[in-house]
């Protein structure tokens, strides 16, 4: 799985990622039978694209069968118009590709501003919807695009744990009116809260870790890309804390692709 969490903030949007790509090796015999253990493997991979002066795009699921499509897609970047055109896009894509027999969830975030300097955040996905009230008979698995763009934060893959920070911290602004964490502060600050959740994460979850990526754009649509390095260690679990960033930087613009080497499962 992953960890994608968007956030919309008063100066750009935020879109940030974890690298840790977990792929399972299942060995056959020469008739396709299973005949060992399974095994799973961890490495790194990048799971964001930039579409240059349109959108940002985050991805989160199982690409085990589209990764080379869902590539050549955003690769032809001059075919989108805006944000929204993006994600019908996208959203066509999935109805054409999604073989409901063999792939399992995935799901994209794009985010970008329209030329009337609107921001836009969209939720592009094949699953199930998460929410209360929601009726597990009817709940199925589909593919469905939802406009975000009134939201303050969006967040997908191992969704639980970003909730629970993210849930207490508007507790306690709407109680206590002591943190204004999206509105009031700079949006480094809102880079901080995303590092640190995905730090957290990472150390609390085996599919999470690698690299954190962090993508804000403003509103010409211009992108800069923040770093914060790490391996691919075991978890260990730790309890959420500030971490000062003292060593992400600037990465310079352009299409940075999913990783596309081949393997039998690739959960990102």
């Amino acid at each position: 799985m992953t960890l994608i969490i968007s956030l919309l903030h008063p100066n750009g949007i935020l879109m940030g990622a974890d690298t840790k790509l977990t792929t399972t090796y299942t060995p056959v015999n020469d008739k396709f039978i299973p005949n060992g253990e399974q095994t799973i493997r961890y490495s790194k991979s990048t799971k964001f694209f930039e579409i240059p002066g349109v959108a940002c795009v985050t991805c989160w699921g199982d690409f085990t069968r589209l990764h080379g499509k869902i590539k050549i897609l955003f690769a032809n970047y001059g075919d989108f118009q805006n944000v929204d055109d993006l994600s019908e896009k996208v959203y066509q894509f999935l109805l054409k590709e999604i073989d409901p027999f063999v792939d399992e969830e995935l799901g994209f975030h794009i985010g970008g501003y329209m030329d009337s300097k609107k921001p836009k955040l969209y939720h592009v996905f094949y699953g199930k919807d998460v929410g209360l009230g929601l009726d597990p008979n009817t709940n199925l698995q589909q593919v469905k695009k939802h406009d975000h763009s009134d939201f303050l934060a969006l967040y997908n893959g191992q969704n639980h744990i970003a909730h629970e920070i993210i849930n207490s911290i508007l507790i306690l602004e709407k109680t206590l009116g002591i943190i204004k964490w999206i509105t009031e502060y700079d949006i480094s600050k809102a880079i901080s809260l995303i590092e640190n959740i995905m730090v957290y994460a990472s150390k609390n979850d085996l599919t999470i870790g690698g690299n954190i990526n962090i993508v804000t754009i403003d509103k010409q649509n211009k992108m800069n890309i923040y770093t914060k390095e790490q391996d691919l260690t075991i978890p260990n679990p730790i309890t959420f804390y500030e971490e000062k960033n003292d060593s992400s930087h600037i990465l310079p613009s352009g299409i940075h692709p999913c990783d596309s080497t081949a393997s039998v499962k690739r959960i990102i």
